[in-house]
């Protein structure tokens, strides 16, 4: 695996490159300084972090709450491609913040931001969610979260944390939603993706126990490849074919949710 390192500019036939130069793996932990890099080099490979339909119902919910978030502070809890960071900083974010686990992950989101042109309004972290972020509160929280239930299997040719949720699918999921509430300003709010066959009522009322409010705000079926379905736990495809697993011969589709929550009381209509 690749890791963001030390790059130098090098012309060679008038054509500028970027020469990724030996560098120390990232650890734990460490934050990427935004201020110190204008430029990336692909040293990854981008279709390991390519945007899911899950990501496009993510930022359509984003681009249609656009006003609650111009001029606010957001973050993302798993920030991948960092294509959803672009979405918020094109919405009017006044800063966006992105925590991933994979190295490989902030140096595409960074790549994604310098090409976007919101560089200069992002700081990413690479570490474990919420630790990544301590003290820190922000006006809108967002996530897509790896939610499949399945027993450390790569599919599609992605990293295993872009799918692997655990047995139950929650692992990572219950790990946001205990500590999201002391990360939301008073008036804040978030969207968070949901895979329903994990369980989008219990995720309500745990976002509710932390004095949230939240609801399904969007639904959509969705194709799911038989490679991801043969990777899941059986017993929870048994449990969900027919309800959110919908089988139409050898063709396999599941439900996604976005999922709105905010402090309880200021939930709209």
């Amino acid at each position: 695996m690749l890791y963001l390192g030390h790059v130098v500019s090098v012309s060679i036939k008038k054509i500028d490159f970027l020469v990724y130069l030996a560098p120390p793996t990232i650890t734990a932990g460490q934050t990427h300084q935004m201020s110190n890099v204008t430029e990336h080099a692909p040293f990854f490979d981008p279709n390991l972090f390519r945007p899911s339909e899950y990501t496009a119902m993510l930022i359509q919910q984003i681009r249609e709450n656009g006003s609650a978030i111009k001029c606010k502070t957001t973050l993302e809890i798993g920030c991948g491609s960092g294509v959803v960071l672009a979405a918020l900083a094109r919405e009017g974010a006044s800063r966006v913040c992105g925590v991933d686990i994979e190295a490989d992950a902030i140096s595409m989101s960074a790549q994604t931001l310098t090409d976007a042109g919101y560089l200069d309004v992002a700081d990413l972290h690479r570490g474990d969610m919420w630790a990544m972020v301590p003290g820190r509160v922000f006006d809108v929280v967002v996530a897509n979260l790896p939610q499949a239930p399945t027993e450390n299997q790569e599919v599609d040719g992605r990293h295993l944390s872009w799918n692997f949720g655990g047995s139950s699918g929650r692992a990572l999921l219950d790990k946001f939603l205990n500590g999201v509430a002391a990360h939301l300003a008073a008036d804040g709010w978030g969207l968070i993706t949901h895979f329903d066959p994990i369980d989008v009522a219990k995720t309500i009322e745990m976002l509710n126990a932390s004095g949230l409010e939240a609801k399904v705000v969007m639904t959509r079926l969705l194709t799911y490849s038989q490679e991801r379905l043969n990777a899941l736990v059986p017993e929870v495809v048994a449990s969900k074919v027919g309800k959110s697993i919908i089988f139409y011969g050898k063709h396999v589709f599941s439900e996604v949710h976005i999922v709105e929550f905010r402090r309880i009381g200021g939930m709209r209509a």
